[in-house]
Formats: structure tokens, sequence, C-alpha cells
């Protein structure tokens, strides 16, 4: 089943990186705020492009996700599906409510695996399939982030934002036109490409592999 997501609790901040650890990443000490107006502008930046790289939100929120049956309704009834569905955020931290086609499930007539974002079907104890032609699933999904109490951020995410706020930082105040320059006697120079969704830099990329949504 194709799905639609909404979200009905956003997240206020989605920073992926502290601003102490922003301002120890362009080598200043953590206590150092001469340059904090500048990093708490790039925050936001660096955050979102590992954000779509890995085409998923990372921060906490609530949503809830529609999934409804494409095929023709002139069929007397509703098709079998796999017994599971994949729930488009993850790791799912609470189910709010499951309705299937207008019915509320109780909480033992499913079973939550949170870390994969994947929700089965259960019949007396047991999986099975998933029948329906409309399901509605309400859930909290996400990280804390690390600015919140009890951050449960991955530490290779807010690694991986801060390699691309460097390189946003590092690339201030340059010519983003010049790939290379020489002065005779002098030395020569050259710059990477700019920090777009597709070129991270390649540690950031790196880091982030694990956690790309990955659509089939």
């Amino acid at each position: 089943m194709s799905s639609i997501v909404t979200v009905t609790t956003a997240a206020t901040v989605r920073n992926l990186a502290t601003l102490a650890n922003a301002r120890m990443a362009i080598g200043l000490v953590a206590s150092d705020n001469s340059d904090d107006a500048r990093l708490n502008a790039l925050l936001p930046l660096a955050s979102a492009a590992c954000e779509n790289y890995c085409q998923r939100i990372f921060a906490q929120e609530t949503v809830s996700e529609l999934f409804r049956d494409s095929t023709p309704t002139r069929l007397a009834e509703p098709p079998i599906y796999a017994t599971h569905v994949a729930l488009a955020r993850w790791p799912v931290t609470q189910i709010v409510s499951v309705t299937l086609d207008g019915t509320a499930l109780a909480a033992s007539d499913y079973e939550l695996d949170g870390m994969g974002g994947f929700l089965y079907r259960l019949s007396s104890d047991a999986r099975t399939y998933w029948r329906g032609r409309k399901l509605v699933v309400n859930y909290v999904a996400g990280y804390r982030l690390p600015d919140q109490s009890t951050r449960t951020l991955p530490q290779e995410i807010e690694s991986a934002c801060l390699e691309v706020l460097k390189a946003l930082h590092g690339g201030l105040g340059r010519d983003p036109a010049l790939r290379s320059e020489s002065v005779e006697g002098v030395g020569s120079a050259s710059y990477a490409d700019a920090v777009t969704q597709a070129a991270l830099p390649p540690m950031a990329a790196q880091l982030l592999q694990p956690y790309r949504r990955i659509e089939i």
C-alpha cells in the first residue's frame, strides 16, 4: 500500500548537533561564543543537508500515516497484503492508535518493530496478513536530539552534521565558482564543490550511509 504522512506535532528544532560541538568543530573551545551568529545560521543548513541526503527527518515528531488500497473498488473483498507495513518514520517510540477500515484495533491486534518501523498484524497472538482498504496509524517516531535531555540520536549522525557544518563554514566568503588558484612564487589552492544534497563531504556521507532511507 502507498501511504500519506501528515505531521500532527512537529519538532520545534531539527538541529542535529549542539552549538558547543559546532564551536569545537571549527577549532574554537566550547565556551568561545565569538562565532555563534554564523554557527546558529549554519547548523539548520547542515542538518537539512543530512536529512535530504538520508531522505528522512531525524527529530522526534508525531505523525498520522494513511495507507490506502489502490486496487479497483469493484472487488468485493479487500485485498490481502504482507504480514507487515513499513512505516515512513522510524525509530517508532509509541503507537498512539491503529484504525483499519474505520475500526480501532486493540494493542493485541498488532505488534511493533520500533527500530525498523515495521507494524505486524496479529491474530490470536500470531502474525497474519493485513487485510483492508484503509489503514491509519498514528505514532511518534524519531530521535531525541543532542540539545534535548536523554538524547537518543546516534553519535554518527551528529558527527556527520558537524562535517557538513565545517565544509559550509570553510566556504564562507569564498567565490563558489573558484576551482583552483595559483600565485607564482607563493603557492596554489583548489576548492571542492559546495555542499549539496547529492555531494556531502565524503566523511559525512560515509557516517550517514546506514541511516539512509532506501526507496524500493
